[in-house]
C-alpha cells in the first residue's frame, strides 16, 4: 500500500488561507490555531495518510470527497459512478440505505418526466411518442389575436392518466401593455369547471383572482414592475421570428402570451401536485405536434391558485388574497420559474443553436430556480407580495434567517446529503430532492459568479451540458475552473455557510443581500446558512457500506469534532474521487 503524508507545499493541492498561511497538513503551525478557517483541496485518491495539527484551540475538521466525473457532452454516456468504498482509518464511511422518513419519492410520473425531457430536447421527445392525445378529442381555441373576453374553446391539458385531453375553457381577460420588449398581449383562460359558480372543484377562480394574476405577470400600467419584465430584462424575449432547422414547424410571432388556469392532471388537489408548467410542444404548429395548443403559453393549477389558506397545508374557501394566500404566491413564483424555461427554449434552442435544444434538465431547472431566487425580493419591494422563493427565507430579510427553517428547497438538500443517489447532473426521473441539489449548487454559483448575469450567461451559451456553466464562471471571474473544481469548492462552501466572511468562490452567506443587475434592473440574493434549516446537513460520522459514489457528487465526513492538537488519518479512496479538507475557526 502506498502511503503519502500530505504536508504544506504538496503538489496537486490547492490551499485557501483566509487569515493566515497555516495549511492543514502542516506539521508545524505558523500561527495560532484560533485564526484558522482553512480550505485544502487536492486530487489525491488511492491509499494515503493525512496529518493535521490544529493547535491548542478546539476545531471541527471536515473531509470532503468529490467524484468529479461529469457528462461533458449532451449525447455522451461518460457520466460514471466511482466504484469502491471510501475508508477512513480502515472503516468504510456509512451510506444511508433508505431515504429519510417523509422524504420525497424518487419516482416521477410519466408526464412530468416527459415535460422535463421535452423541454430539453423537444424534437427527440416528440419523435419517441411523447404524451398521447386522449381519444379523438381535438382542441379548438380562438387564436390569441382573435380571442376576446368571453371567447370559448378547448385547451389540451394533462388529465389523470397523463394524456392530453381537451378542457373546455373561457377567455376571462385580454390585456395589452408596454414592456421592455415592446407591446405584449396577455390572454388568461380559465377551465370552465374551475371558474366561479360553474366550478366542480374544491376552490373556484373568480374574476378578481384573474385580474390579480394579470397584474403580477403583466401590469396594465406598463411600469415594468412585473414577472414579465423582470424575467425578460434578465434573459431576453420569450419569442420572436422562428429561426433554425425547424422554423417552418414553429408558430409565428404575434406578441401574445397565454396563461391557462386549469386543474392539472384533474386531481382536484389544493395543497400539492403539479403547480404549473411550460411545454415547448405548444410552440409548434398543430400539424407537426398533435397535442400542441399552438401558442406561447403556461398552464397554472387553478385549484391551488384559488386556495385561500395562508399556510402550505391548509385549505380554505374564503379570504383569498394574492398577497397572503400561500398557494397563490407559490403560483407566482412558479410562473417566474416556468418563464425561464420558455425564454431558454427560444434563446438557446431557437436563436443560438437552431435545433430546439435547451440545457440538460438539471441545468434548466437550476436556472429556473435561480430566477425565482433572484426576483423574490422584487415581488416584495415592487408588488408588496411576500414570495419566499426556493431560499425559504422572507424576501424582506437579506440575512440567512433563523434556525429551524423548514421552508424552501434546502431542507431536502440537507436531508439527502448522506443518501446514496445524490448525483447533481441527473437528466431523467427528476424529483423533489433533485431540485434541491440543483438549486443548492446554483445558489452557490449565482452568489459567487455574477447573480442575474450568471443565469443570463448560461442561457445565452450555445452548450447544453455543464460547459455552459464553466463558460459562465469564466465570463465573470476570468478563471477557467472545471466542473470538477466547482463541485469540490461547492462542498466546502456548504460546510462554511454558517460563516459570513468567506471569500468570493466559497461563500453562501454575507450576512446581507448580494446584488446584481442586468440592463438597469436590479436583483438581489439573500444569504444562506445550511445549518439554519431543519434538518441540518446530514453528514457522515460512522461506518458502514458504500458500494459506489455517484458522479458529480460530494461525500461529507466529519473527521474531528471540537478537538485540538495533532491528528492523523489513513484514507482509501476509489479512483476518480478527490480529497479535500475544511477546518472551522
Amino acid at each position: 500500500m502506498k502511503r503519502v503524508i500530505l504536508l504544506a507545499g504538496c503538489v496537486a493541492a490547492a490551499c485557501l488561507c483566509l487569515t493566515t498561511c497555516k495549511i492543514p497538513g502542516s506539521s508545524s503551525p505558523s500561527s495560532p490555531a484560533a485564526s484558522i478557517p482553512t480550505v485544502f483541496l487536492t486530487d489525491y485518491n488511492g491509499d494515503f495518510s493525512y496529518s493535521l495539527d490544529v493547535g491548542s484551540d478546539k476545531h471541527d475538521v471536515y473531509f470532503v470527497f468529490s467524484n468529479k466525473s461529469v457528462d461533458t457532452s449532451a449525447t455522451s454516456a461518460s457520466v460514471k459512478n466511482a466504484v469502491g468504498s471510501i475508508k477512513v482509518n480502515g472503516a468504510t464511511i456509512a451510506e444511508s440505505s433508505s431515504q429519510p422518513a417523509g422524504g420525497p419519492s424518487t419516482s416521477s410520473t410519466k408526464a412530468k418526466d416527459f415535460l422535463a425531457r421535452s423541454n430539453r430536447d423537444i424534437i427527440s421527445a416528440m419523435s419517441s411518442g411523447g404524451i398521447k392525445v386522449s381519444g379523438s378529442s381535438t382542441a379548438k381555441i380562438a387564436s390569441p389575436s382573435a380571442a376576446t373576453e368571453g371567447s370559448t374553446g378547448g385547451f389540451y391539458d394533462l388529465d389523470s392518466l397523463d394524456y392530453w385531453s381537451s378542457v373546455p375553457s373561457t377567455c376571462r381577460l385580454v390585456r395589452t401593455a408596454s414592456t421592455n420588449q415592446g407591446s405584449r398581449t396577455l390572454n388568461i383562460w380559465v377551465a370552465n369547471d374551475c371558474y366561479d359558480t360553474g366550478s366542480t372543484k374544491k376552490h373556484a377562480v373568480t374574476s378578481g383572482m384573474v385580474t390579480a394574476l394579470a397584474d403580477a405577470f403583466l401590469n396594465a400600467s406598463g411600469n415594468q414592475k412585473d414577472i414579465y419584465d423582470w424575467d425578460t430584462e434578465m434573459l431576453g424575449p420569450e419569442w420572436g421570428a422562428p429561426q433554425g432547422a425547424y422554423a417552418s414547424e414553429l408558430i409565428p410571432y404575434d406578441g401574445s402570451i397565454t396563461i391557462l388556469l386549469s386543474d392539472i392532471e384533474q386531481d382536484n388537489s389544493d395543497t400539492g401536485g403539479t403547480v404549473g408548467y411550460f411545454w415547448a410542444g405548444n410552440n409548434f404548429q398543430t400539424a407537426y405536434e398533435s397535442g400542441s395548443n399552438a401558442r406561447i403559453m403556461f398552464v397554472v393549477d387553478a385549484v391551488m391558485f384559488a386556495n385561500a389558506s395562508a399556510t402550505k397545508s391548509g385549505s380554505s374557501s374564503s379570504g383569498w388574497s394574492i398577497s397572503s394566500s400561500y398557494w397563490a404566491k407559490y403560483c407566482l413564483s412558479t410562473l417566474a420559474h416556468e418563464f425561464q424555461h420558455m425564454i431558454q427554449f427560444y434563446r438557446k434552442g431557437v436563436l443560438v443553436r437552431g435545433d430546439c435544444q435547451s440545457a440538460d434538465t438539471w441545468i434548466n431547472e437550476m436556472c429556473s430556480q435561480l430566477v425565482e431566487d433572484l426576483v423574490s425580493k422584487n415581488f416584495n419591494d415592487e408588488l408588496g407580495i411576500s414570495v419566499n422563493g426556493p431560499r425559504g427565507v422572507a424576501p424582506s430579510d437579506g440575512t440567512a434567517g433563523s434556525a429551524g427553517n423548514t421552508d424552501g428547497r434546502l431542507p431536502y438538500f440537507n436531508a439527502f446529503l448522506d443518501y446514496d443517489d445524490r448525483q447533481l447532473t441527473k437528466t431523467s426521473d427528476y424529483d423533489a430532492y433533485d431540485y434541491s441539489f440543483s438549486y443548492a449548487f446554483g445558489a452557490w454559483l449565482a452568489r459567487n459568479f455574477g447573480g442575474a448575469q450568471f443565469v443570463r450567461n448560461v442561457v445565452y451559451d450555445s452548450n447544453t451540458d455543464s460547459t455552459c456553466i464553466t463558460d459562465a464562471v469564466r465570463a465573470y471571474s476570468g478563471r477557467s475552473l472545471s466542473m470538477g473544481d466547482l463541485i469540490s469548492r461547492w462542498a466546502v462552501a456548504v460546510l462554511a455557510s454558517d460563516r459570513s466572511d468567506m471569500p468570493v468562490g466559497y461563500r453562501y452567506n454575507t450576512g446581507d443581500w448580494v446584488s446584481s443587475s442586468v440592463n438597469g434592473t436590479s436583483y438581489s440574493l439573500g444569504s444562506i446558512d445550511f445549518f439554519n434549516y431543519s434538518p441540518v446537513p446530514q453528514i457522515y460520522t460512522g461506518s458502514g457500506s458504500t458500494p459506489s459514489i455517484a458522479a458529480s457528487s460530494n461525500v461529507y465526513y466529519k473527521a474531528l469534532g471540537s478537538d485540538s492538537g495533532s491528528h492523523s488519518w489513513s484514507l482509501s479512496l476509489p479512483q476518480g474521487v478527490s480529497f479535500g479538507v475544511y477546518v472551522t475557526p
